[in-house]
C-alpha cells in the first residue's frame, strides 16, 4: 500500500496478494473493503504470489 497527499484528503494504491486485505475504517463505519467488499466474495482460490 502507498498512502499519499492528495488535494481533497489522501489518496492510496494497494495490491492484494493471496488471501491479504484492507479495510479503511472511520470510527465504527466501513468506508471501503479492498480487493472485495464483501465475505460473499470471497472463493477459494485467491490470486498467490511464489517465492523461490
Amino acid at each position: 500500500m502507498r498512502l499519499r497527499p492528495a488535494p481533497e484528503g489522501w489518496s492510496f494504491e494497494a495490491v492484494a496478494v493471496g488471501d491479504s486485505c484492507l479495510f479503511h475504517l472511520r470510527g465504527d463505519a466501513l468506508l471501503r473493503a479492498f480487493p472485495l467488499g464483501g465475505a460473499g466474495l470471497f472463493g477459494s482460490h485467491p490470486d498467490l504470489l511464489g517465492a523461490a
